[in-house]
């Protein structure tokens, strides 16, 4: 049905009348308004491939009802782009030159996609393996990096599983306690809360990415905020479940807490290794900033429960403790 405004316009506009009657009309006008454009497209969005140049906003019109309408449209903006990926990550196979953003979406979404695009740049290529290892394959040309990361990939999986027998780490020539040897529950835990994150890390970039095609900056911002703190839901809930497993003398932590404590301490929560979280529960310093803004912390129980603190401030509350006794 036509707006009211497009009735309006075809009282006195000939082709507005015209495209009102039959969209494909819209074929006959020589440089059809961004208008006549729209009202075809929305009685018809096949007609899209009719129109000669058609408008960003009536491209993306037809997209939405239309998707593969991409098909016919000769060098779609980057907008256009990301917004027929959105609708289905496959559909990148329709886009000749996809652009390193909209290749990033795909993948994103769907990894296997990989292998649907002609020339993914090798930013691309490293998300996907990242992901998966086995997206290795599915690229026709790999560059040097990627297959050195899929191979470091394919080593860190195989060291994830090792034997119980197992020596664990010597001591650090900076004299810091050896990593606490991980039994085969914690073990187990461990190869689950890997994966765990490597999700949550991909839906957060995800979420990161379809923020930055927001209509302003607030809106950006805020959707940008709202992923980071669904992601640190799932990491709050993942490290809980990793404790029941791994470390049941901490299950009563409060996970959430740390996360915020680690945050504020610059300490990316994301990238954690399950090793550390695993060394931080029982009992180990963590280091946390870099060159002189470097500092070791460590989970210390108080009455009020565990709670994140500097290692030169929990040697004081157990002098304290001592003279108190």
């Amino acid at each position: 049905m036509p707006t009211i405004s497009e009735y309006l316009l075809s009282l006195f506009d000939r082709n507005m009348r015209a495209v009102l009657r039959n969209p494909r009309a819209v074929c006959l006008i020589e440089n059809p308004s961004k208008r006549i454009q729209m009202a075809a497209v929305r009685q018809d969005s096949n007609v899209i491939c009719l129109i000669d140049r058609p408008a960003e906003d009536v491209q993306l019109a037809a997209l939405r009802k239309f998707p593969e309408a991409i098909h016919f449209i000769d060098s779609p903006t980057e907008r256009v782009q990301s917004s027929v990926v959105r609708s289905n990550p496959g559909y990148i196979s329709f886009l000749a030159h996809p652009t390193e953003k909209v290749q990033l979406l795909a993948v994103e979404k769907n990894p296997e996609c990989i292998s649907l695009i002609r020339q993914p740049t090798e930013k691309v290529q490293l998300v996907a393996v990242m992901k998966d290892v086995r997206n290795i394959e599915r690229i026709s040309n790999p560059t040097e990096k990627v297959k050195k990361l899929a191979g470091l990939e394919k080593d860190i999986r195989q060291d994830t599983a090792v034997p119980e027998t197992q020596e664990a780490p010597s001591k650090s020539k900076s004299g810091n306690s050896r990593k606490p040897p991980m039994n085969k529950a914690a073990k187990e835990a461990a190869v689950t809360l890997e994966n765990e994150m490597r999700s949550i890390g991909s839906t957060n970039s995800r979420l990161r990415q379809e923020a930055s095609y927001a209509d302003n900056a607030d809106t950006e911002r805020k959707e940008v905020a709202a992923a980071n703190r669904q992601m640190d839901k799932e990491l709050t809930a993942a490290f809980k479940k990793f404790n029941d497993s791994a470390v049941p003398e901490k299950a009563g932590c409060d996970v959430g807490k740390v996360i915020r404590d680690l945050r504020r301490s610059g300490v990316c929560v994301e990238e954690m290794k399950p090793t550390e979280w695993y060394s931080l529960m029982k009992g180990k310093t963590l280091m946390a900033g870099s060159g002189k803004g470097k500092t070791s912390l460590m989970l210390a129980k108080t009455p009020a429960g565990y709670v994140l603190k500097a290692v030169n401030m929990v040697n004081s509350m157990s002098r304290q403790a001592s003279a108190d006794m």
